[in-house]
Formats: C-alpha cells, structure tokens, sequence
C-alpha cells in the first residue's frame, strides 16, 4: 500500500510540474524546414517546440543579421537574461567559435499577440519559441548541450 502511495505521490508531482519531465535532455536538434526544435535523451525524442526563425529561413546564415538561420553542429554555452527577448540561450558553432546562434524567448511587446508570432519568422536569424516554452526550455538543457540545426 505504501508503494502504491508512493508511486501516486511521483506521478502527481511530475504532472503537476510539466518541466521536470524534459529536465535531462541531452541533445538538441532543429528541423528548420518543419519550424521544430525537438528534446532528445539518449536518442530517444521526449519534447518538441514550434519555432519561428529567421525573415530569410532558407539557406545558411552568410553574414550576421541577414536574416538567415545558421546550420551546423553547436554547443550550448551559456543562459543570459536579455533585455531584448524573454531569456536567451547563446551556442557556440564546433567548427567555429565566431559563429554564435541565439534561442530566445518573444520580445515582451508581442506577449498580446503570441500564439500568432510563433507562426511566423521574423527573427534576424535567431531561433523564437513562445515565452512558455522557452521556459521548459531553459530548464531541459544545459551548458555543454549539443545542438544540431538542418535545413
């Protein structure tokens, strides 16, 4: 009977907090032409987020703010508050320390008109997830992360 309590007690718990159940991602991946950026641990998906990317979302980024998205393989480096956007994470590309890709959340003016801004790109090259997702974002990954970004 205390097993059963137990086990009950855990569930409620994970249910109850939606973020704890994504917390060990351990890999991310973005699928630029599906707008997703999906959670995986040890290989298998546990989450997935629309995303808005940037005004120009086809083809590699070439020069920065032009609008593009860049693909490649990244690590996350760092979490930054941002006045700018509802929290940022900033990943640094494996092949290159200068080229850096921004996850963040929307700008807070766009907060009335949100479920209509995660449909559409209008980032300069940046990748946008709603401020609620990026909020179980920002808990599911860490430093060290791995990121891979594919047209």
């Amino acid at each position: 009977m205390n097993c059963i309590l137990l086990a009950m007690f855990a569930l409620v718990l994970l249910l109850a907090n939606p973020a704890q159940a994504t917390s060990r991602a351990d890999e991310v991946r973005v699928d630029k032409s599906e707008r997703l950026l999906l959670l995986y641990r040890h290989g298998t998906l546990i989450k997935s987020y629309r995303i808005s990317l940037g005004s120009v979302p086809v083809g590699d980024r070439i020069r920065d703010e032009d609008g593009r998205t860049p693909e490649g393989r990244f690590r996350i480096e760092a979490k930054d508050l941002s006045d700018t956007y509802y929290k940022a994470i900033r990943a640094t590309a494996l092949a290159s320390r200068d080229l850096i890709v921004v996850i963040h959340g929307q700008r807070p003016a766009l907060m009335p008109v949100s479920a209509i801004v995660k449909r559409l790109d209008w980032t300069d090259g940046s990748i946008a997830l709603s401020n609620r997702d990026m909020d179980e974002f920002w808990e599911a990954i860490g430093p060290g992360t791995e990121l891979s970004i594919e047209p």
